[in-house]
């Protein structure tokens, strides 16, 4: 169950276990309901499978993260 927040298709996730990351990598499918989409948000049920994982435990978090290039300044 999703509790807050959002899952975004095509960003980077890691899953923790007892606060230690036991997997980094993309989603291969989000859907609701039926249809497969780009972003589920809020409270709402969810399918989602991640590319090469799928042992999850209770209790396990995943994180949404995304990397960003940042210009150099001195």
């Amino acid at each position: 169950q999703m509790l807050d927040g959002s899952l975004i298709a095509k960003e980077k996730y890691r899953i923790l276990r007892n606060k230690q990351q036991i997997w980094d990598g993309k989603v291969q499918t989000l859907r609701h309901f039926k249809d497969e989409v780009a972003q589920v948000t809020g409270q709402q049920e969810c399918g989602v499978c991640f590319a090469d994982y799928e042992e999850f435990q209770v209790g396990d978090i995943i994180e949404c993260y995304t990397l960003e290039e940042l210009p150099r300044s001195l």
